[in-house]
């Protein structure tokens, strides 16, 4: 303590508010107070104010006071507080690139896939709808080599945070990564380096979503989109 008020005193720091925590009672609740610091001393204090809370906050979250920005149709959920973006990419054709020699690489129909990027971190999900997936739209494993609901980027330059501004640039990221066979794609009745022969090069337009292998939680129910906005899920 001594050697932390000796360092504010050479930085010529000076005390303004103090703010006091707190907590029981029978509903467990939080009270905040906020007292002035007059010549070192401490004064009595009020509950904290909605603005004065707001104020306090954005000084360690500066993002807490942005104005609102317009978001694509294909962001689903973004919380720059958590640092989690949310985000979808229709059912369409992309370039995968194969590093196992009896894949070629090339242009392959894909189903509709989730992203969702925190902290750094990366998760995916299929789906088998064509249109924006809701709440309620049912999650199937990703078809990629090295992709278990979790993504494994290797040694991939990934963009940083992940907004929605360069969420195109994550995606980018994935797709120019080269899938190996260290983890196999859970597919339903049929094997990944099958179905990938099968759809690269080959001018098919559509992913077989037939094949997506759906997932279930301990209660044997579907997983559904919601389920991703739980702040730790990742599978």
């Amino acid at each position: 303590m001594d050697e932390i008020k000796t360092n504010l005193a050479q930085m010529q720091y000076q005390g303004m508010l103090a703010y006091v925590i707190y907590t029981g009672g029978k509903d467990a609740d939080v009270l905040v107070t906020e007292h002035h610091i007059t010549d070192g001393v401490v004064g009595s204090g009020s509950p904290i104010s909605k603005r004065s809370l707001l104020d306090l906050c954005s000084i360690v979250m500066p993002t807490i006071k942005e104005s609102p920005k317009f978001l694509e149709e294909n962001i689903l959920g973004y919380s720059p507080t958590t640092d989690t973006l949310v985000w979808w990419k229709r059912p369409g054709t992309d370039n995968l690139f194969f590093s196992q020699k009896d894949i070629k690489s090339g242009r392959a129909p894909l189903p509709g896939l989730i992203f969702k990027v925190q902290q750094g971190h990366m998760s995916m999900w299929a789906v088998k709808v064509k249109t924006r997936p809701t709440p309620t739209t049912e999650l199937y494993n990703a078809p990629f080599f090295n992709v278990s609901n979790s993504v494994c980027m290797g040694n991939t330059p990934l963009p940083g945070t992940a907004t929605p501004e360069n969420y195109l640039e994550w995606e980018k990221a994935f797709f120019n990564s080269s899938f190996s066979g260290d983890w196999t794609p859970p597919l339903k009745g049929i094997k990944g380096k099958v179905l990938w022969q099968a759809l690269v090069n080959r001018n098919i337009k559509e992913f077989p979503v037939k094949y997506l292998s759906p997932i279930k939680d301990t209660d044997k129910k579907p997983v559904t989109l919601a389920s991703i906005f739980i702040s730790n899920y990742h599978n």
